[in-house]
């Protein structure tokens, strides 16, 4: 029985596969600092429903904040500003 790998033709070029190592920047995209203060890609309502969103699937408990409370969804509104705004 052959598997996946057989249907390999090629090789990838080792160069295209450089990725950072987990905790470092990027050299060739350098992390994005936003200062600037509330939404800078969602509207309020669509802020709102993704704090609820957060905040379910992060709930809150004894022992931590919820979603919410520990920013998810502003990470999420400064990344889909930033860079991940420019895929088409």
């Amino acid at each position: 029985m052959l598997g996946v790998a057989a249907s390999v033709t090629h090789a990838v070029e080792p160069s295209l596969l450089k990725v950072p190592q987990a905790g470092r920047p990027s050299p060739i995209i350098p992390p994005e600092t936003l200062d600037q203060p509330g939404w800078l890609f969602l509207t309020p309502q669509e802020a709102k429903t993704l704090e609820a969103i957060v905040d379910r699937l992060i709930p809150a408990d004894e022992l931590s904040v919820g979603g919410k409370e520990a920013g998810c969804a502003q990470f999420i509104d400064r990344q889909l500003h930033g860079f991940y705004c420019t895929f088409k």
